[in-house]
């Protein structure tokens, strides 16, 4: 199934590239992560690549993203205005860990990106979420114990958004 470009709490980043692709739960579950999140009082959610049409491995990069149950959720929670897919193809996130890598950085990591990401965690079948090391640490230091954190995963380079495995 092809992800709408936007719906209510969510808009579809670089649509162009014809990544917005997905088995149907993995469509259900961007909708109702955008809802339970839009009822939290969170902006828009920018949804990044799923799957091509029918699957298969990407022209570049994104080797996961084959057979529809991948979906990248930017971790910006900026307010966000609805935007023309044109003026989403070529959006600044900023990362949210220090150039070091280290550790989040303080003046961008919010306790509402770990609510962001438990929210995702939590949703029925999902199997993990992968957010770059210094993320994870973060939330292991400040939710030691929770359920959860079992589904979240260190892996380098996601530093502005989670990679979600249904």
């Amino acid at each position: 199934m092809q992800l709408p470009s936007e719906g209510p709490g969510w808009q579809a980043v670089r649509v162009s590239r014809n990544r917005h692709w997905g088995h149907p739960a993995t469509i259900a579950f961007v909708q109702d992560l955008a809802g339970r999140a839009r009822a939290q009082a969170f902006p828009d959610l920018w949804i990044g690549d799923l799957a091509q049409p029918r699957g298969g491995p990407m022209p570049w990069g994104h080797a996961s993203h084959q057979n529809g149950l991948d979906v990248d959720v930017w971790l910006d929670l900026r307010p966000k205005p609805r935007m023309p897919e044109a003026a989403r193809e070529e959006l600044t996130i900023p990362s949210l860990v220090l150039p070091e890598g280290d550790a989040v950085d303080p003046a961008r990591w919010t306790a509402r990106h770990a609510t962001l990401i438990r929210l995702a965690a939590e949703a029925q079948g999902v199997d993990r979420l992968l957010v770059n090391p210094a993320i994870k640490r973060r939330l292991c230091a400040d939710h030691r114990g929770e359920p959860w954190l079992r589904r979240v995963r260190p892996w380098r380079g996601h530093d502005s958004h989670m990679h979600v495995r249904l």
